[in-house]
């Protein structure tokens, strides 16, 4: 006869998204190169926790794997080429990672404190990083290095957002002190820069997001609630478009029609059409699909899909045929992993069926039984291979613990389960997964 545990031991906590970036392949002359017919679309995004999940858009939104997290691990910026993924954050590095085995493959020093930006050029060579202390700075990623290669000149300020325009030499610097920069990487000097406030204004504004939308014109999102429009070969504005009640922290391009989407603190995603005979930027509709901030917007290589997410941690899936003034059709994916964090044997040392739980770099296990059965803890023999801290018995405080005449603990259960172990690993990086194994002899 079966048996079922209803058992609630796992504390589980949503964390908020950062960035999302579809994966795109490009030819050494910067041309997108076409998808083929055996190749998925998938895209990466990062949790505020530092935890990086890859996605496959091709097979119905599956979440494929994930690298967690740690202590002190943030990603602020995260960013392809072709196939490899480099993330940075405020610990000051920027990485490569090897998907394949959810682990760093490269790392390299900022050079200037935490990374809130990075962005690759369409030539794949060189990748850009904004930093802490107001410097843009240029790595060499091409055959398979990653090594500072040169950096422009110091600003005030530190450097929010990154984009280059669509002449690969030059490249836009967004910061929090109202300014946008247009450098070039031949000359390595400021061409243009333009103030999106006057400069008696007490209130700072804060750039954002920058895109390129045409072959000379930039959109740039700022803390004022407005999406403007320059022309980097002038270096002067030519629209300002009020579309969100609060600060717009992200921006993406449909590259296909040209639509441009915009989201914010307001949680409000606006669809912004260039309309040719009054040539001017207009607003086409705008819909709420998340309860909180959106943090982050990306608009598949095909153009069919725009991925959302922020503060609500879920993910959000609109098609942008459908993206209308009346009407929007949004999938939501719950917050919840799609790879569990949890598993379990059937039979143990103990006798009685165990659940594992991993959060963090901490591991519970449980043992699921009868009401009023002793069970003695696996103290010893415990063999690990990285340091950890146990503790034994009622962690939680939900049951009783005796000690028998040898000294080994004894654990009554009082709901029908009982925490035996609480492992902590005493290392950065959070844990990817776990498995208890069925021999009982182990």
């Amino acid at each position: 006869m079966a048996e079922v545990h209803r058992l609630s031991v796992v504390d589980f906590v949503p964390s908020a998204i950062n960035n999302i970036a579809f994966h795109q392949s490009f030819s050494e002359l910067g041309e997108p190169l076409p998808k083929s017919a055996d190749t998925d679309v998938r895209f990466a995004l990062s949790r505020q926790d530092g935890t990086i999940e890859l996605w496959n858009a091709t097979q119905d939104f599956v979440h494929e794997q994930s690298i967690q997290g740690g202590e002190n691990i943030s990603v602020e910026a995260l960013v392809w080429q072709n196939n490899r993924l480099f993330t940075a954050g405020v610990h000051s590095t920027i990485t490569e990672w090897d998907a394949e085995h959810c682990a760093p493959k490269a790392q390299e020093s900022s050079y200037g404190g935490p990374v809130w930006a990075l962005a690759m050029n369409r030539t794949t060579t060189l990748l850009m990083a904004g930093c802490e202390d107001g410097c843009v700075r240029a790595f060499d990623v091409s055959g398979g290095n990653l090594a500072l290669a040169f950096s422009f000149d110091k600003q005030k300020g530190r450097v929010l957002s990154l984009a280059w325009t669509m002449k690969n030499h030059l490249i836009c610097s967004g910061d929090d002190q109202g300014m946008i920069r247009v450098w070039d990487t031949k000359t390595r000097r400021c061409q243009h820069y333009m103030t999106l406030q006057d400069r008696s204004a007490k209130k700072k504004v804060m750039v954002w997001a920058i895109v390129p939308v045409s072959a000379d014109v930039v959109a740039s999102a700022d803390s004022t609630g407005n999406v403007q429009f320059w022309n980097t070969e002038l270096g002067t504005l030519m629209q300002r478009v009020s579309t969100h009640s609060s600060a717009v922290l992200t921006l993406a391009l449909e590259p296909s029609s040209g639509a441009l989407y915009a989201a914010g603190m307001d949680a409000a995603m606006v669809k912004l059409n260039f309309v040719q005979d009054q040539s001017k930027w207009v607003i086409e509709a705008s819909h709420r699909e998340h309860s909180h901030d959106i943090r982050a917007l990306s608009v598949s290589p095909d153009g069919n899909f725009l991925v959302s997410g922020g503060v609500d941690t879920q993910l959000g899936i609109s098609r942008t045929e459908s993206f209308a003034p009346l009407s929007c059709s949004t999938r939501k994916i719950p917050s919840f992993p799609q790879m569990s964090p949890i598993c379990s044997s059937l039979t143990s040392p103990a006798g009685s069926p165990l659940v594992a739980y991993k959060h963090g770099r901490a591991i519970d296990i449980w043992c699921l039984m009868t009401p009023g059965t002793l069970v003695r803890s696996t103290r010893a023999p415990l063999s690990l291979q990285e340091d950890v801290d146990v503790e034994h018995g009622d962690v939680d405080g939900d049951g009783d613990v005796d000690v028998d005449e040898n000294g080994t603990d004894v654990v009554r259960a009082v709901q029908g389960g009982q925490l035996l172990l609480q492992i902590q690993l005493n290392s950065v990086c959070n844990i990817n997964d776990i498995a208890i194994s069925s021999d009982e002899a182990c």
